[in-house]
């Protein structure tokens, strides 16, 4: 039962970490593109 909410809450860690790392691509690739 503990180990299952561990997982979930490594799932749920690893998708925030995703969103932030493409919001970083995102913007890295916008600002390239101005210049």
């Amino acid at each position: 039962m503990n180990n299952n909410l561990y997982g979930y809450h490594f799932i749920s860690t690893l998708f925030i970490y995703s969103s932030f790392y493409k919001l970083i691509i995102y913007y890295y690739y916008s600002h390239k593109n101005l210049q």
